[in-house]
């Protein structure tokens, strides 16, 4: 059995949050999860938690998901057998970010 996929979301709404869980859950996959809303948070989680997966909104009150993606780039290297796809929910815009290809 494979391991659940560890799911990080930068995301100032438990409501939205809920709704992707939701959905995943429906869809049978099996994962875990961490919120973030602040760059300290996502770093310490970048580091602790070491997602499979980040989904993003696309701005909080105090940090938005292009500031993210620039640490993730920065921190790269200590993920470099991983890949990443960085989507950002509310613009509907998702790019495929990984540590492979450049």
């Amino acid at each position: 059995m494979d391991k659940p996929i560890k799911i990080l979301f930068i995301e100032d709404s438990p409501h939205d949050v809920e709704l992707i869980q939701r959905e995943l859950r429906r869809a049978s996959i099996e994962f875990s999860s961490y919120i973030v809303q602040t760059r300290i948070d996502f770093i310490y989680a970048l580091e602790k938690f070491t997602p499979d997966l980040i989904l993003s909104d696309f701005t909080l009150p105090q940090f938005n998901s292009l500031e993210a993606l620039n640490i993730f780039k920065a921190k790269q290297n200590c993920y470099s057998l991983c890949k990443y796809y960085w989507c950002c929910c509310r613009k509907f815009y998702c790019r495929k970010y990984s540590s492979r290809s450049r």
